[in-house]
């Protein structure tokens, strides 16, 4: 007979990540690895019972489908283990699905054996057991489908940011509450050597139980904080985009008495950087699922037509250091080589304003990119609202030449070095 297994998969599977074996226990069992794939919520309470909701996928050793009884069995903090018997379907998928009375916010643990009396073996009393407490957070990985990108579900939320992070790396995050227990994050990243995409869904247990969620620029959290309950590796992916365009995602979560209290996704391309949280205000544990993108590229949607006069580098094919949207606020910074010899570099955030720095160099100048303030004395707009912006410039006609732009911590700086010709440079100011 095959051997049957059984493993509980928790939110490393979540994230795509190999869940070890779980130790075998009972005197008679004989089997030490298995799957069983979690697809809902644990448990749910109703009124005053305490309901397990579990669909899994049982499969034998040789990983075919188990058909068939399954028995699961859970202890409720003091209450008298219950027991039940749930059927496979002829694919191995059946779901746990029972009550007991009483009301607490766990089931610890949970007992899941073969019923080898419905495979023919009638009377048989040592099952192949595998036991395994259920994890604050469960879910596993759904395989990509061809042409399906959920990155793209969150549409009709909250997008944070939206554009190209660094040169040609394209970056989405956005946010969609879909109901007061169930929030979805999306993650998008396109560029050179990096296609990678998904959603998170994330469950709270009751219903209210989730809040809204937020964000900020600390995208280093998720790997440098502390009390991550989140299987790691930490980052979870992270390299570099055309060899010199940091990338990072990551999660953290928060590991309370009852589970799960709040949970991060972290996204880093160069210097932009997102942090959504998600907190879970309820009792009961919360689950996330992450469904990731089909394979390859996936370019986000064109940003929209801009008439300002620093639209002048992008329009004519210059270099593009960054050019996103930052909570519907657009931000970019370019540079171009001028076919006469000049370099204009073109700065702007719609919530600090902009314009064009045009530098009239003798010979040929040199043009770095680079991710801080120096030499950018001379301040074009500072705000807070509707975004934290802020543009500079070098002092007036002053050589080296510098644009500055910082977005929500995000720092970006254009710098043309050369010998002075009998142009000094020019401030165009966005109208």
């Amino acid at each position: 007979m095959k051997k049957f297994r059984l493993l509980l998969v928790a939110l490393a599977a979540a994230l795509g990540l190999v869940a070890g074996a779980l130790p075998s226990t009972g005197a008679n069992a004989d089997a030490v690895n298995g799957t069983v794939v979690v697809f809902s919520p644990p448990y749910v309470v109703a009124g005053p019972y305490e309901c397990l909701n579990l669909p899994f996928r049982a499969v034998n050793s040789d990983n075919s489908p188990f058909v068939g009884n399954v028995i699961a069995t859970w202890t409720k903090y003091w209450w008298s283990p219950a027991t039940n018997s749930f059927a496979t379907d002829a694919d191995g998928y059946g779901v746990v699905n029972a009550c007991t009375a009483g009301y607490a916010p766990t089931v610890d643990p949970l007992y899941a054996f073969a019923d080898r009396s419905s495979v023919g073996t009638v009377g048989k009393q040592d099952p192949e057991e595998i036991a395994g407490v259920l994890t604050a957070v469960i879910a596993p990985p759904s395989p990509p489908s061809a042409g399906v990108y959920p990155s793209d579900d969150c549409a009709a939320g909250t997008t944070p940011y939206s554009g190209y992070a660094a040169g040609d790396t394209f970056l989405k995050v956005a946010t969609r509450q879909v109901s007061s227990q169930h929030t979805w994050v999306c993650v998008r990243i396109d560029g050179p050597s990096i296609n990678y995409g998904g959603k998170y869904e994330i469950y709270t247990g009751s219903p209210g139980s989730g809040t809204l969620p937020t964000t900020d620029s600390n995208a280093d959290a998720c790997t440098s904080s502390s009390g991550n309950s989140a299987p790691g590796p930490h980052p979870l992916l992270s390299g570099t985009a055309a060899g010199t365009v940091p990338y990072l995602v990551d999660t953290w979560a928060q590991n309370g008495p009852i589970g799960v209290t709040e949970m991060w996704v972290c996204v880093k391309v160069g210097t932009t950087n997102e942090r959504v949280i998600v907190a879970n205000t309820g009792s009961d544990m919360p689950i996330v699922r992450f469904r990731p993108d089909a394979p390859g590229p996936h370019p986000g949607a064109p940003l929209p037509p801009n008439t300002k006069a620093s639209a002048v580098c992008q329009a004519n094919g210059g270099q593009r250091v960054t050019d996103g949207l930052v909570n519907g606020n657009r931000a970019y910074l370019y540079e171009w080589d001028q076919p006469s010899g000049a370099r204009s570099i073109c700065v702007r955030s719609d919530s600090a304003g902009g314009g064009v720095l045009t530098v009239y160099p003798v010979g040929t100048p040199s043009v770095t990119t680079h991710t801080n303030t120096t030499g950018c004395s001379f301040p074009i707009n500072d705000t807070t609202s509707p975004v934290q912006s802020s543009v500079a410039t070098s002092p007036p006609g002053a050589l080296p030449a510098s644009a500055c732009l910082t977005v929500q911590g995000s720092t970006n700086r254009v710098t043309v070095t050369g010998p002075s010709g009998p142009i000094v440079p020019t401030w165009t100011v966005d109208s």
